[in-house]
């Protein structure tokens, strides 16, 4: 697998989870939706370091990488790439914060994870748009 191809394959996953997180929406799981919602964020910074052709072992790694490869060297929005960070803890909470239950996620909460996960694809995929070589295919 080339690096493209690597970027294509992470590119899919993040519309998937994005995908899979607007169904648990809408079946009302409001907590599934929000670690989904991380998920779509996740792999969409991963693309952007497989895109450079980096790598990271952690979800704190990417979050460094991603912050080190797209924000500071490059032009990738700050207040959107903020969003990962924040993305991450809420997944956290919903994940593994046993003294909320299950119910207690709100639709609203839910609603706004998803849209944060969109408007980062969108940049991400705007970014490696802005970045990639004319004769290269993404996606």
């Amino acid at each position: 697998m080339t690096h493209l191809d690597e970027v294509a394959a992470l590119i899919e996953r993040s519309r998937a989870n994005l995908a899979d997180a607007v169904a648990n929406h809408r079946e009302g799981r409001y907590r599934t939706a929000v670690a989904l919602s991380y998920y779509g964020i996740f792999y969409a910074a991963k693309a952007v370091l497989a895109y450079r052709r980096e790598g990271a072992k952690t979800h704190r790694g990417v979050i460094s990488a991603f912050n080190r490869v797209a924000v500071a060297h490059s032009d990738f929005p700050i207040d959107v790439s903020r969003l990962l960070k924040v993305a991450q803890t809420q997944r956290l909470s919903a994940d593994y914060d046993m003294s909320r239950a299950v119910g207690d996620w709100q639709k609203q909460e839910s609603s706004l994870a998803i849209e944060r996960a969109t408007t980062f694809l969108d940049e991400v995929e705007a970014w490696l748009m802005r970045n990639s070589l004319p004769d290269e295919d993404l996606f």
